[in-house]
């Protein structure tokens, strides 16, 4: 893997779908968290990093580049590049990246239902 930095690429003017995608989106999602699942059980490592990579592809693009979890996540770039020969380690690393992803997912409001306070509902 490249140890390059991950970067989003920048959209400066802002375009509204006739289709709302997210709906696919969700269940793209789902169906790759249920891929993580199997992949780690069965300890396909490697698998278990690249689907964590096209979830991290599925949120990403709600993010600027300056935001602080590009950088984060860059780092597990680096952090499994650099334990993918120890397994134990890279496990470790794969699972604190999930769990990233995973609250990622649900900061972006993708992901665990939460229920809105009425001052929420009120605003908007």
């Amino acid at each position: 893997m490249s140890d390059e930095n991950f970067e989003i690429a920048d959209s400066s003017s802002q375009k509204t779908s006739k289709y709302n995608s997210g709906v696919a989106q969700i269940m793209r999602l789902d169906y790759l968290w249920q891929e993580t699942h199997k992949c780690a059980r069965q300890g396909d490592l490697q698998k278990w990093n690249w689907i964590l990579d096209r979830v991290w592809l599925e949120l990403a693009g709600d993010l600027d580049n300056d935001d602080n979890r590009v950088s984060d996540f860059n780092k597990f770039i680096k952090d499994v590049a650099e334990n993918k020969d120890q397994t134990c380690m890279l496990y470790q690393t794969l699972m604190r990246k999930e769990l990233f992803l995973r609250r990622l997912q649900n900061e972006l409001g993708k992901g665990t239902s939460y229920e809105e306070s009425d001052s929420d509902y009120m605003d908007g």
